[in-house]
Order: structure tokens, then C-alpha cells, then sequence
């Protein structure tokens, strides 16, 4: 048993690290925002992220990234914010945020939010990108105790922005094993949701209604399919979401400060961010030159960019094009890259997407009702509650006649596919915020119904996206009376992946696992579960007796590769080196113990 599981077995420190976390987010927003409950409720978890993304970046700089000394910043945070000022208060007015409308909506959000930790917590890591890049970051981070423990030039694992996967480094260093790892998008909804109902606010909902809207956005399928998964679009979306608020609520240099840094946040979470954060950036810049805070404005813009811009800087120096390995031709610009934007979002696990003009593609992504659930949809995903709110958000739109909101909703769709629910999350989030209005115009009894409707339609979302959870697995029920190990190999990509761990077993004390950089390759598949050996990642320049030479220094028990790499090609000519352990259902390529 390791250190941490003597604390509660999987769950490791977290049962410590979450209260002194909540604690930390209540004490920031009260010091910063001691007069808007708004503002402290979206602005205390925005911030406290903040603290752990900056957190993670600086220890990965200087080589202390562990759980010891994420321990310790965070008592010193909790300990110090407790002292500091005992005079702001710490309260959120919960009596004013609740009604016996909304109950039942706020009971089926937080039963989704129950459903996906319990399936973070049974089901094994299965999905494609949490395999390919997500997760191996993390375990290059954690492993090697710091950022540039991460191979360089690996397409996605290197080269894409990595603010809420350094996230995840925080919360699988609270953890002894990945058996909770894919809890990690759950508690960035939380932040999504408080910022949807604080836009609410600003659009003139009630406290109430505002918070129902939040509560809706969890219950959007595309939201919820990705609640247990290591992907990032929900954290994306909390991140931009924050950024909205903040832009939209009145000026000051505290809200837009905070806009900068969440806006940082988010173009340092995704490639196709630049695009959204310009956009939004822009309007940050002119609500505070009006405001006549223009030094505070490029101060959060220069937030924005301390927080964002590293990745994008890299690979320009490195590639001449800041969002490789996508190419870029807009007009006589021409951006270098290994693939077209079209192949990248023609990728993954089930590839059903709508086609035509982008007004087309949209509506028919929107009433995509019976679209096929998973968790990385293409078509589909928005669900019958958005579709219900959406001309009633309009219409808010029209009356508001905001230039500055109608932007920000624009932004929410600035993506290469914007009918693609996960990658504009933050889309029907503002259209349910902005609907959230209409609620206090309607009679005690109408409005008593449109709620009821509401859960009843929530509990349908459920319904519907309950499927793509597993994705022809077992059904959740069937895990309750499976061990860990059971639980291991009950579904992955593409099939079984007893083999992987097979093959992990034979890496012995003192040896290491070793990948040949190439597509379609399930990175994470070379570390077993407690992170117990190091992973060495081979460039494709090594070949022949180069290849022998490297494997021999680092100690190399087991290699995967692409059977038609220089070290796939390697393995095949010399059976009398290298035993075939088995070969990948997921494209060309083989898993190897070297002897």
C-alpha cells in the first residue's frame, strides 16, 4: 500500500485536498469581491484554479512537482487565507439562490454529477485522447517532476496547450493510483456552472432561475458525456465562461483582472482558442478604455498572455507555426503543418458529423435529438432544453441590443467546427443564461411547470446519453460486483487491454517502457497504474544499431511502436531481440519485450 492510499484507499488526500481547496476558493473570492456575491461565487473557484494551473507551471519549471510539495502550498494557501482578514465574509446567500421551482432541476444536475463520479471512480481510462496525450502529459509532468520531463515534437502531447491538463498533474498527485483520474472534469464544472449563472444575472434573471441555468448546462449530453473523462472541452468551457462574466459584468480593475486571467486560461487549455480569446480580449480591451481603466485592461491582457501564450511561442520558434501540428492556409498565409484541420476533426472514435454550409451544419448538429451518444460527439449533443431556450435567448439578445454580449456570444462559436457540441460548450451555456430572464415573467404556476418540464427533460438528457458512458462495455451495474483489476479490463479502445497490461507486468526493478513516436499510438497504455517505472519516449531519427544503443542505456524492457517506424522495422528484422507480445487493434503496430 502506498502513502497515499493509507488516507482512503483511491480517493488518496483528496477527502483533505477538496474541503481545503473549497475553503481557499471562498476566502479569494471574499477578499477580492467583498461586495458581489456574483462576482466571489464565479470569481473564488476561477481564481483558486488559477493559483493550481500556476502552481503546477512553476514546480514543473524547477523540478519540485509531487504530492509533498503540492501538500504543503496548499496548507500554507488555507492556513494564510484563514488568518488574513477575518473581518470579509465567507458566505454565500444559499436562501436567496434556491426555490421550490428549482429544486428539482438542481436535484437531477447534481444526480449527473453523482453518475459521473461514479463512473469515473469504476470504469478504467478508455478514451482515445485521454490515452494518446492527455494523460501521458500528465505522466511525464509527474513522473519526471517537471515540464520538460515531457518529450519534445510529439504531435498533440507536446505541441497542444496544456493549462487544464496541468490540472490534472494536481489532482493525480493527490491520488496513489488512476483508478480517480478521470474524476478531473467534474469539479471544473462546478466553475462552468456558477459562470452561466452569473452571465444569467447580468441578463436580468433572478438569483434562482440564474443558478437553474447553471444546473441546465450540466445536464447538456455533450457536458455531461465528457464529466468523466479526461478530455478538457468542460474545463475549456468553465475557463471561457469565467472570462465572459467577468468581461461583461461593470468594469473595475478587480473583474477585469480576473477576465484576463481566465481568458488566459483558456487559450492556454486548447488550439482553437486564439481565435475565441481574440475576440473576447478585444472587447475586454474597450469596456475598460471606455471605463477609463485602460492601463488595468492591458494589464489583464498582458495576464491573459502570461497565462496563455507559452505553448503558441514554443511551437512558433520551433515550427514556425504556433498550432502545430494543424496547417494553416487562410489566404496567402500559409502556416506549416503534418495535417489539415480537416483531417484532425475527422478523427476519433466515431466519426458522424453533419455536412454543408455552415448554417446548415449548425441547425442540424442543434436537432440532432437521436444522434448516437458519446462522449466525443460530433453530431448532436445539445439536447431538447437548449433547443427549447434558444429563441427565448435571442429575443434577450435583441431587447439587451449589447454589442459587447452579442460578441461574446459570437465568440462562443469561433471554432473550425461550431456545430461540434464539445469544442463551443460555452455556447449553450450562454443560450441557457440568457433565456434564464423570461423564468420571473411567468405566473407562479406557468413557471412552476416550465421548471418541472425542465427536470423532467433533464432525467430524459440522462436517459439518452446513458449509453455513450460505456460505449458497448458492460453496463454500470455490472461494475459494482467487479474488482479493480476486473474493472481494468472491462472495455477499452478498440478492444481488450488485458495485452497492455501483460505487458506492463514484465517491466521489472530498474527497467523502463518504451514508445516509438508515431500515430495512433496509446501512449498512457505503457504506464501502469501506480506510475512505478519511467516511460522513454524514441524520435524517429533513431535507427539501425542507434536503436540498440538507446534501448540498451535506458534500460528498456518493453517497446510499443508503429510497425512501420525505424524501431517497428527494427523489431521484424530481428525476432532473435525482440518477442512480439502482440499487435494493436487500433492501426499497424506491435507491442515488444526485448530480451
Amino acid at each position: 500500500m502506498t502513502f497515499l492510499e493509507t488516507f482512503t484507499g483511491a480517493w488518496g488526500f483528496l477527502p483533505v485536498a477538496v474541503p481545503a481547496c473549497i475553503f481557499v476558493a471562498i476566502r479569494i473570492g471574499a477578499l477580492v469581491f467583498p461586495e458581489s456575491a456574483a462576482h466571489r461565487a464565479v470569481g473564488g473557484p476561477l481564481l483558486t484554479l488559477a493559483l493550481i494551473v500556476a502552481t503546477v507551471g512553476l514546480a514543473g519549471v524547477v523540478h519540485l512537482v509531487s504530492f509533498g510539495v503540492f501538500a504543503l502550498l496548499l496548507a500554507i494557501a488555507a492556513v494564510g487565507l484563514g488568518l488574513l482578514r477575518r473581518d470579509r465574509r465567507l458566505d454565500i446567500p444559499l436562501r436567496t439562490v434556491l426555490s421550490r421551482d428549482t429544486v428539482p432541476l438542481l436535484v437531477v444536475a447534481g444526480a449527473a454529477l453523482g453518475i459521473a463520479i461514479l463512473v469515473a471512480r469504476w470504469l478504467p481510462i478508455w478514451q482515445w485522447d485521454s490515452l494518446g496525450y492527455h494523460l501521458p502529459y500528465v505522466n511525464f509532468v509527474l513522473v519526471g517532476r517537471g515540464l520538460d520531463a515531457v518529450p519534445t515534437h510529439i504531435p498533440y502531447l507536446s505541441s497542444y496547450p496544456h493549462n487544464v491538463d496541468r490540472f490534472m498533474v494536481a489532482l493525480r498527485a493527490m491520488l496513489p493510483d488512476d483508478r480517480l483520474v478521470d474524476l478531473a472534469q467534474v469539479p471544473l464544472a462546478i466553475p462552468g456552472a456558477a459562470a452561466t449563472a452569473g452571465i444569467a444575472r447580468l441578463a436580468g434573471a433572478e438569483r434562482a432561475h440564474a443558478v437553474a441555468a447553471g444546473a441546465a448546462w450540466i445536464l447538456v449530453p455533450a457536458t455531461f458525456l465528457e464529466l468523466p473523462t479526461n478530455y478538457i472541452d468542460v474545463g475549456c468551457a468553465a475557463f471561457f465562461l469565467s472570462a465572459i462574466y467577468f468581461v461583461l459584468a461593470p468594469p473595475t480593475r478587480a473583474t477585469l483582472m480576473t477576465a484576463g486571467i481566465a481568458l488566459g486560461l483558456y487559450l492556454g487549455s486548447k488550439a482553437n482558442a486564439p481565435v475565441a480569446a481574440s475576440i473576447l480580449g478585444l472587447v475586454l480591451l474597450v469596456r475598460g478604455v471606455r471605463a477609463k481603466l485602460g492601463a488595468a485592461a492591458l494589464l489583464a491582457l498582458a495576464a491573459a498572455l502570461a497565462f496563455g501564450a507559452d505553448t503558441y511561442i514554443t511551437n512558433w520558434i520551433h515550427y514556425g507555426n504556433p498550432v502545430w501540428p494543424v496547417n494553416v492556409v487562410l489566404g496567402p498565409l500559409h502556416l506549416p503543418g503534418t495535417l489539415s484541420a480537416n483531417d484532425l476533426l475527422g478523427g476519433g472514435p466515431l466519426v458522424i458529423r453533419a455536412h454543408g454550409i455552415l448554417p446548415w451544419r449548425l441547425l442540424s448538429s442543434w436537432a440532432a435529438l437521436a444522434a448516437p451518444p458519446v462522449h466525443d460527439m460530433r453530431l448532436g449533443g445539445y439536447g431538447p432544453i437548449f433547443l427549447v431556450a434558444l429563441p427565448f435567448a435571442v429575443l434577450i439578445l435583441v431587447r439587451a441590443r449589447s454589442v459587447a454580449l452579442g460578441v461574446a456570444l459570437a465568440a462562443t462559436l469561433a471554432s473550425p467546427a461550431p456545430e461540434v457540441a464539445r469544442y463551443v460548450l460555452a455556447f449553450p451555456a450562454m443560450v441557457l443564461a440568457l433565456a434564464a430572464p423570461h423564468l420571473a415573467r411567468l405566473a407562479p404556476r406557468p413557471r412552476s411547470l416550465v421548471f418541472a418540464g425542465a427536470a423532467a427533460l433533464g432525467i430524459a438528457q440522462i436517459v439518452y446519453a446513458w449509453p455513450g458512458l460505456f460505449a458497448g462495455g458492460p453496463p454500470l451495474r455490472a461494475y459494482a460486483s467487479m474488482s479493480d483489476d476486473e474493472r481494468r479490463m472491462a472495455i477499452g479502445v478498440g478492444g481488450p487491454v488485458a495485452p497492455y497490461l501483460e505487458a506492463q507486468r514484465r517491466v521489472g526493478p530498474g527497467e523502463t517502457y518504451a514508445f516509438a513516436i508515431g500515430d495512433d499510438l496509446l501512449y498512457y497504455l505503457a504506464w501502469d497504474g501506480q506510475l512505478t517505472y519511467p516511460v522513454v519516449a524514441i524520435g524517429e531519427q533513431a535507427s539501425g544499431e542507434r536503436i540498440d544503443e538507446v534501448l540498451a542505456r535506458e534500460h528498456v524492457r518493453v517497446v510499443m511502436t508503429r510497425d512501420d517506424s525505424a524501431v517497428g522495422r527494427w523489431a521484424q528484422a530481428h525476432p532473435e531481440r525482440f518477442e512480439r507480445l502482440f499487435s494493436f487493434r487500433t492501426g499497424p503496430g506491435s507491442v515488444y519485450e526485448r530480451r
